[in-house]
C-alpha cells in the first residue's frame, strides 16, 4: 500500500470521503499538495506513480427544473483483464463490477432516466482489442464509450452533467440516457466490465426526472395482485373524469416479464366511429412498454368511449369488471385469451397521458 500526505494550503487534513471534502469547498481556489511517502523499497514508485480520485459530485436545487430523484453508489473496484499476466491471466467475465440501486421507481411516472458512471483510467487502451464495457440491468450499452482519459470533455444528459477538464486526467466518464426498455421497477443494476488495460469503477448514479404534477391523465395504476396473467384481446369502455389530452399508452408489466400492449384503438361509443388507435414498434426500440400514437386525440369529460387493446407477454391485469381509476372509470365488457377463453373481469393495467414536448 502506498500512503499519501494532502496539505490544503494551512489546514493539513485527511480526505477519506466526498463528505469530509466537502468541508473545505467554498468559492475559492484550492491549491492540493500530494507528498509520495513511499519507503524507497519500489524504485519506479519513486518518479512513477498515478492517483484514482473519485468524482466531485454536485447535486443543488433549481425550482424551475422537474422533479427528480438521485440514486448515487461510491466505492472503488480495480479490475485489470484482458488475460494479464500481472492480473492474474482473468477474462471479462471475471473483470465485471456491479452496484445496485436498491430501491423501487413508479415506472408509469417516470419521464426520463439517465445514467452516470466515473472510473479512473478508463477511457483508453494500449493494445489492439483491449476494451472496457458498460452494462445496465444486463444489457450492453456501448464498448470503449469512456470519455476524458486524455480529452476535456462535458456532457449533460437530463439534469446530469459530467465535467472533464484536463488532458491528462486518466479518468473515464460516461452518462447515457437509459429512459424505457433499460430502466427496472425495483433494483437497477449498473455493470462495468474490463477486458484490456485496467479501470477502477468509483461512482455510479442514477437520475430519475418524474412528470410534472397536475398533468391531466388517466391511469389504473398497477395492480395489487397481477396474477394470473395472459395476452389476448381486451375490449371495455372508459369515462374520463375531466378532458384528457392522450399521445402515448403505458402498459404496465408484471414484474421480470416483457408485458406490454401490441395494438389499441378507442372508438365513439354512440357512433362506432374510430378516434385512434397506435401499433407497438417492439421490444428493439427503448420505451417498449408504450405506444405511441401519431397525433394525439382528446378524450371528454364525462363521454364514454370504447377500447380494444391487443396485449402481448404478461401485462399487469386488475381482475374486477369496473374500476376507479385516476382519471375515470373503466370497464371490463369481454377479454378473450390467448387461448380463446373467454372472461368478464379482466382490465389491463395502462395509462393514457400525453407526453411533455
Amino acid at each position: 500500500m502506498y500512503a499519501y500526505f494532502v496539505n490544503f494550503y494551512d489546514k493539513k487534513v485527511v480526505v477519506d470521503s466526498l463528505h469530509s471534502f466537502g468541508n473545505y469547498i467554498g468559492f475559492w481556489n484550492y491549491v492540493v499538495n500530494i507528498t509520495n511517502l513511499n519507503d524507497g523499497s519500489d524504485s519506479e514508485f519513486a518518479t512513477k506513480y498515478a492517483f484514482a480520485a473519485p468524482a466531485i459530485l454536485v447535486v443543488y436545487e433549481n425550482a424551475t427544473t422537474p422533479e427528480r430523484e438521485y440514486w448515487i453508489n461510491e466505492g472503488a473496484d480495480i479490475l485489470i483483464g484482458g488475460r494479464r499476466s500481472k492480473g492474474g491471466f482473468l477474462s471479462l467475465e471475471e473483470c465485471l463490477n456491479h452496484a445496485t440501486f436498491s430501491g423501487t421507481i413508479n415506472l408509469s411516472e417516470v419521464e426520463k432516466a439517465t445514467l452516470g458512471v466515473v472510473s479512473p483510467w478508463a477511457g483508453v487502451s494500449w493494445e489492439p482489442g483491449m476494451t472496457n464495457y458498460l452494462y445496465f440491468n444486463g444489457i450492453e450499452l456501448g464498448r470503449s464509450v469512456y470519455h476524458g482519459y486524455d480529452e476535456i470533455y462535458s456532457k449533460t444528459v437530463d439534469g446530469m452533467t459530467m465535467h472533464i477538464g484536463s488532458t491528462n486526467a486518466q479518468v473515464g466518464v460516461n452518462v447515457t440516457d437509459v429512459t424505457g426498455y433499460y430502466l427496472k421497477a425495483t433494483d437497477n443494476v449498473v455493470g462495468q466490465g474490463d477486458d484490456g488495460d485496467c479501470m477502477m469503477p468509483a461512482n455510479a448514479f442514477l437520475v430519475i426526472t418524474y412528470e410534472e404534477e397536475g398533468e391531466e391523465f388517466f391511469d389504473t395504476g398497477p395492480s395489487e395482485n397481477p396474477y394470473p396473467s395472459i395476452f389476448g384481446t381486451h375490449n371495455g369502455t372508459i369515462t374520463p373524469n375531466y378532458d384528457i389530452t392522450v399521445s402515448r399508452m403505458y402498459t404496465y408489466p408484471c414484474t421480470g416479464t416483457g408485458g406490454h400492449s401490441e395494438y389499441v384503438a378507442f372508438y365513439n361509443a354512440t357512433t362506432g366511429a374510430q378516434i385512434a388507435n397506435g401499433t407497438w414498434k417492439g421490444y428493439a426500440v427503448s420505451d417498449y412498454h408504450y405506444i405511441e400514437f401519431d397525433v394525439p386525440f382528446v378524450l371528454y369529460e364525462n363521454e364514454t368511449y370504447n377500447y380494444t387493446i391487443r396485449t402481448g407477454s404478461y401485462p399487469q391485469i386488475h381482475h374486477s369488471e369496473e374500476l376507479p381509476a385516476d382519471g375515470g372509470i373503466i370497464r371490463c365488457t369481454k377479454f378473450t385469451d390467448a387461448n380463446g377463453k373467454i372472461y368478464y373481469d379482466w382490465i389491463p393495467a395502462i395509462k393514457l397521458y400525453k407526453e411533455k414536448n
